[in-house]
């Protein structure tokens, strides 16, 4: 009937094949095409959304490992209008997000740092954080770990995460 196969009909074949076989290979994740392409919007929803706190994990030679939260907190303090992220995710994130977007505001020195604060040293709401060295974590109130000490250390700690001459290669 046909002498040869049609264009639209050969094309829609091959394209279907490569399509799947483009998400075959893709890492596992739901998520791992958002964080690519859109890196703040991805990050926004991560801290909102995260249910624990812990700082960047490391290897044995203190280089550090790919750890979504702390890497989204640096896309959004990079970014032009982080502190106005920063407080969008405070509003509306889960306790773990709040004390990251916390952690932003205080790093930015945003001007929504100075309210946030008044309602965190309010906030009785518990916060997991995760011990890497002990692999366990812990509840916390909110409240209990925010001091201008700790938001400095966290603050210095993620802003500088990453920049390990050593790991550099």
């Amino acid at each position: 009937m046909f002498t040869r196969p049609p264009l639209l009909l050969t094309v829609a074949i091959l394209g279907s094949i490569g399509v799947a076989s483009f998400i075959a290979i893709t890492p596992i994740g739901e998520d791992f095409w958002w964080s690519r392409l859109d890196p703040v919007g991805y990050g926004v929803h991560l801290l909102r959304t995260t249910r624990g706190f812990a700082r960047q994990r490391t290897d044995t030679l203190d280089c550090p490992l790919p750890f979504p939260p702390t890497d989204a907190w640096r896309s959004i303090a990079s970014h032009p209008h982080g502190d106005s992220l920063f407080a969008q995710i405070y509003a509306r994130a889960r306790p773990a997000g709040r004390l990251y977007a916390l952690i932003g505001l205080y790093h930015l020195r945003a001007p929504a740092l100075e309210p946030a604060l008044a309602g965190a040293h309010r906030d009785t709401a518990s916060v997991m954080v995760w011990d890497w060295k002990a692999w366990r974590g812990s509840t916390v109130p909110l409240a209990n770990l925010i001091s201008s000490d700790s938001l400095d250390g966290w603050a210095g700690s993620f802003a500088n995460e990453g920049h390990n001459a050593k790991c550099a290669a």
